[in-house]
Formats: C-alpha cells, structure tokens, sequence
C-alpha cells in the first residue's frame, strides 16, 4: 500500500511539473490581438494593451501587463475612461485545473479613471454596444453550474477617481494612496485598509468585514471599522443581514468630530461651527423602518437623546421617538438654529414625538427651564 502510495505522488507530481511548464511556454501575445479586438467589439469602445503580457512560472501562475486603456464616449472630456499603468494577477493552478478561479492576488497600479455625465445625465459607462439582428440561438445544453470564485487579496495603489456631473457642473476627486482587501479564504473574514481622500479630506478606514462566501450568499455579513476623516472618527461594529442590498443592519455606532465643518468639504454648503460632537449608539434596520435605541448626542453644549423608530426615513416620515434635550442655556443654539436666543437656562425637555396626517404630535412633554 505504501509503494502504491509513492507511484501514485510520483506521477501527481510529474503532472504538476508538466503542466506548469506547459503553461510557462504558452506565449498569452499571440492572443493580444484578439483580445483587444473582443472587447472593442462588445463595447463599442477603443481599448489598448500597450504593454507585452508576462507569464511567471511557478505553481501559482501570474500574469503581469502594462498600459491599459480602455477610450472614453465620443462626447467625453478626455480620450479615456480608464487608464492603468500596470496590472497584475496571482492565479492557483490546482483549483484551475478542477474548473474553478482560486485569485490569490490582484495588484493594480496608478489606475486612473473619469466617470462622468453629459448635460443630459448620460453617464459614460452606458456602453454603446453593437447590436445583431440574427436570432438567438437556443440553448439545449441544459443549466450548467458556475465555476467557484475565490479572491484572496486585493491591492490597490496611486488610484485616482475622478467624477464630473454634467448637470450640475460639479466635479468630484477621490484619490487612492492604497487599498488592501485580504482573506484567508472564501469562508474566512475579510480584513481592509484604505488611506485615501474625498476632495482632499483624508481618509483613513481600518477594519473586518464578513467573508466573500457571506457576501455572494447574500447571508449574515459581520462589520467591524473604523474610520479617520480628517479630525471625524466613526466606529461601526455590527452585522448586515442582506449585504447585496444593504438590508437588515444591526450596528453600534460611534462618532466624534471635533466640528461640523469639517463636513463642509462634502456637502459643499455652510454648516454652523458647532464644536465637539460625539454620539454613540444601537441603530437596526428592518423593511425600510430604521430603530434606534439609546442614541446619545452631544452637540457642543448641548445634550440629545433619542429612542424609537422612524418607519419611512427617505421621507422623514413614520416617526415614533421618545427625546430627550438639555442645554445650560438656549444661547448655547445659537450656531445651530442661526438665530439669537435669549440666555435662559439651564433647560430640560423630555417628549414623544410621533408624525400623523402631515402634522407632528407631542406627548407627555416635560420642560424645565
């Protein structure tokens, strides 16, 4: 049994070694051009490989390749809509041979790339496609089953983002100094770190999210970040229970900003100074409805407590909340409410606060002042 068990290594690996030296003489150029060609034809976009593909050898195939670009719509601002200066992809090559995709990592390099939208709202990723009028042909090969994808590590480095609304005449820059998005595997948890920056607000994001297996079964997806957005901190450690459509959230929250205008970059509006603000709590949603337990906010001076559920969020509508307000004094509101209140304190306030046919009800209201 033994002697048996040593033939049958042998030949595995004379397989393996044959098949790997297979793979390193298949010369991937000689199909360059038809590549390029393929994609032109179901895009209806010029696209270049101005570098030559590189084939590593080694029981974990990588294929390397430089300059890539992928032509912007006729109308666009510039000639490209994606532009790559190196590439580079990390595949298994036992799980390849059972017909599945084991990536074991994926490197892109200074990818540049321009989303943007005419004065109509056309975006320029609506591809403009070719269209045949021969008919389809019907498929009598039966359903067949999708081979299984794994991805094990993702790097992202020099990125740049750019978005340009068309409409409104905004434009929008997010660049990327490094992305990395690792697992051990596909049932494993994901660990993430981002350093990037929105219109020039840094931003720093460390954490652990759920595995690809939870993410592509749209099942229970765990989340535990942390991010830095310039003097912001947001922590959120929870779970998704419908990650695909970002459905069924049940998190802690914590947030701290040492003022709200530090926003200002994002919203691109005036907001008050209002210096610190910190609010910790549970927030769970279901079917659209959002319910929120303990909330506590401190907005400069002033104190916020929250409890309950809001039933239509989009609308500011279905609300169902229990608050509770206090401030040494009502000119402690004077940034946020942009007006000049008396200094009458200290003020305490204990409501319900329901909505009902377009008006607002209170109830059991207590004011202390």
């Amino acid at each position: 049994m033994g002697k048996l068990l040593k033939i049958l290594l042998g030949i595995l690996v004379v397989l393996i070694i044959g098949v790997t030296v297979a793979v390193s003489l298949f010369d991937i150029n000689q199909y360059k051009d038809d590549i390029i060609q393929l994609v032109q034809d179901k895009t209806g976009r010029e696209f270049k490989i101005e570098g030559e593909f590189k084939l590593g050898l080694s029981m974990i195939p990588t294929v390397v390749v430089d300059g890539v670009k992928f032509g912007n719509t006729k109308w666009g601002s510039q000639p490209d809509m994606l532009n790559v200066e190196h590439f580079e992809v990390q595949v298994s090559l036992m799980p390849l041979l059972k017909g599945n995709v084991q990536v074991n990592r994926l490197i892109l390099i200074s990818p540049d790339i321009l989303l943007e939208t005419n004065k109509e709202g056309v975006g320029n990723w609506q591809l403009e496609t070719k269209t045949t009028t021969e008919p389809a042909q019907k498929d009598t090969t039966g359903p067949s089953a999708l081979p299984a994808f794994n991805i094990s590590e993702v790097q992202i480095e020099d990125a740049k983002l750019t978005y340009k609304d068309g409409v409104s005449g905004k434009t929008t820059n997010v660049t990327i100094a490094k992305f990395i998005a690792a697992t051990g595997g596909f049932t494993e948890p994901m660990d993430l770190t981002i350093n990037a920056a929105y219109n020039d607000l840094p931003i720093n994001l460390k954490g652990t999210l759920g595995s690809l297996g939870s993410l592509t079964k749209n099942e229970n997806f765990p989340v535990n970040i942390k991010a830095d957005i310039s003097d912001v901190t947001l922590g959120i450690d929870g779970q998704i229970a419908k990650p695909q459509q970002a459905k069924g959230l049940d998190v802690e929250l914590v947030f701290h900003a040492g003022s709200l205008q530090t926003f200002e970059k994002v919203s691109g509006k005036k907001l008050p100074a209002i210096s610190p603000i910190d609010i910790t709590g549970h927030l769970t949603e279901s079917d659209g409805a959002f319910l929120i337990k303990g909330l506590k906010a401190n907005l400069g001076k002033v104190k916020v407590g929250l409890d309950g559920k809001i039933t239509e969020p989009e609308k500011a509508k279905g609300l169902d909340l229990a608050i509770t307000f206090n401030a040494d004094s009502l000119a402690d509101l004077n940034e946020m409410t942009g007006s000049k209140l008396p200094a009458i304190g200290p003020i305490a306030l204990s409501t319900g606060l329901k909505d009902k046919d377009g008006a607002y009800q209170l109830s059991g209201m207590k004011l202390t002042a």
